[in-house]
């Protein structure tokens, strides 16, 4: 796997409350946490990966990106994104 998505949110409430139920230091029933962290993964990770089902799906889901440090550079390279000398 060369591109990542990590689970996360941009609202900064939703992002917390993603932090907390995978902070198991906090006390939260087991059947509450597994209902959130399922109903965040379908929505942010399932749902940008059915999005993306060839290369150039994946290619404008890259440039949407605020940036590529997480990318590989073979990554880059092979989309041509920035310049790299080698991968």
């Amino acid at each position: 796997m060369h591109v990542y998505h990590v689970l996360g949110s941009s609202d900064e409430k939703e992002n917390a409350r993603i932090m907390e139920l995978l902070d198991f230091d906090i006390s939260i029933a087991d059947e509450d946490r597994k209902k959130e962290l399922k109903k965040f993964i379908e929505r942010e990770i399932l749902g940008l990966f059915s999005r993306i089902n060839n290369e150039q799906d994946l290619l404008l889901e890259l440039k949407k990106r605020a940036h590529l440090n997480d990318i590989p550079l073979c990554v880059k390279k092979y989309f041509e994104l920035e310049d790299v000398d080698e991968c």
